[in-house]
């Protein structure tokens, strides 16, 4: 019972700093519980922003950003932009984008 309570509370104690470091502007990553996966359920490649199964409800945050990875190799990165309870919409970072290969769905997300 207490370590449930915990981890919500934990989530919310991170969710809080990331809110306030937005308002601040400060420039800190912001951090999800270590191991945190997911997998891409949808993408959209003529505005670059993929759907994810994962929400608030494990703990990801606004402006997080996580790996892309399909069978091992890293092909991407997305920053988290909208999070509901078991699903969150993020934008494809062009930065990080490896040439000619395309997030699809079925992709899997870690942090």
């Amino acid at each position: 019972m207490f370590e449930t309570e915990n981890e919500a509370l934990s989530r919310k104690v991170a969710s809080l700093q990331s809110d306030l470091d937005r308002f601040l502007g400060t420039d800190r990553p912001v951090q999800l519980p270590p191991g945190t996966k997911g997998n891409v359920v949808a993408v959209d490649p003529k505005y670059g922003f993929v759907i994810l199964d994962i929400g608030e409800n494990q703990g990801v945050l606004e402006r997080a950003q996580m790996l892309v990875n399909r069978d091992g190799k890293l092909i991407g990165k997305v920053q988290i932009t909208q999070v509901e309870p078991n699903r969150s919409i993020a934008n494809v970072l062009q930065d990080w984008k490896q040439d000619g290969i395309e997030i699809m769905e079925g992709d899997q997300v870690i942090f």
